[in-house]
């Protein structure tokens, strides 16, 4: 029974390790243009409705506390679905890791919305820059989760944050204040998600792997025949997953003839086999981690339901 406990200890651990390790991709690229529409929306909305709102503060706060939360409500359901699919067995670990990430940054928004709403008239005008700055913290702190170009996302609401403060009073609380920087923000992650993923989804895929396994262990090429042997694979699906690899830059293809017979060779290109290198770095990487962080922790104490039988 300790050792059964022992291996499920290990499994938890290994599970948290590849978690914080993989890039986190429950976020949808379509779902996060669309909360940059509704930020535009409500910049319309707001420029239609409150052409003064500096003296309706709560009219101001409504609209824009509104558009947040729907925009967190369609992004926290697409997230948990999108996980589930992306992520498979680690789905609840990523998608905990996410939310532990961002919710510092929210919650320091809620308090500032709470303090400055019910506070002086004389400061209120602050709140869509402080608003944008602590987004970019929440952004920065989940970076570490998401490609590296997100950085270019959280320094766009720092910069457009600090510009807002820099307007002070009134200007500070027009609706494009809001609007386009959270309208462009979103556009752009939504472009970095989608751009990045991409690539990084073309090897990801088993029979994918598998091919690039196959063809950085045979340096010359193979053929279409031994290739599909090797991978256990039909010819419907090897040529799709060939297209896809060949259009990624990772393989080349190249049709000839071999005693007066049709043949197609496949060879992994520098680039592919850079890339499939870089994978595999990564994964001996989380093996060591969880391997580490798995001998550096106490072993669990028994299953909550099971005794050891007794003889």
């Amino acid at each position: 029974m300790n050792d059964l406990n022992k291996a499920l200890g290990d499994i938890s651990t290994i599970r948290r390790q590849m978690a914080r390790t993989t890039e986190f991709r429950g976020y949808g690229p379509a779902t996060l243009a669309m909360t940059g529409a509704f930020a535009v929306a409500a910049a319309g909305a707001q420029a239609w409705w409150l052409p003064d709102p500096a003296n309706r503060i709560s009219r101001y706060l409504t609209i824009w506390i509104s558009t947040a939360v729907l925009a967190a409500v369609l992004a926290a359901v697409q997230m948990h679905t999108r996980a589930r699919r992306m992520h498979s067995g680690l789905s609840d670990e990523m998608i905990h890791l996410a939310v532990e990430q961002f919710m510092p940054a929210a919650a320091a928004g809620a308090l500032i919305t709470v303090v400055l709403g019910c506070g002086a008239a004389g400061t209120r005008w602050m709140l869509p820059g402080l608003w944008q700055v602590i987004f970019s913290l929440g952004v920065f702190s989940s970076c570490r989760f998401l490609p590296r170009p997100m950085l270019a996302a959280g320094t766009w609401y720092l910069l457009t944050g600090l510009a807002c403060i820099s307007l002070g009073g009134s200007l500070a609380l027009s609706p494009w204040a809001m609007g386009i920087p959270f309208g462009v923000g979103q556009l752009l992650v939504a472009g970095i998600l989608l751009f990045t993923t991409r690539e990084d989804r073309v090897i990801h895929e088993r029979a994918r792997l598998s091919i690039l396994t196959s063809l950085a262990a045979n340096p010359k090429g193979l053929t279409f025949g031994d290739l599909k042997q090797l991978c256990s694979l039909t010819d419907g699906n090897l040529s799709r997953h060939l297209r896809v690899l060949e259009e990624a830059k990772l393989v080349e293809i190249a049709k000839g003839h071999d005693r007066n017979r049709p043949q197609t060779v496949c060879k992994v290109t520098l680039f592919g086999r850079k890339r499939y290198l870089e994978y595999l770095s990564t994964l001996e990487q989380v093996v060591r981690d969880a391997a580490t962080a798995a001998k550096d922790q106490p072993a669990p104490g028994p299953l909550r339901g099971l005794t050891p039988s007794q003889a």
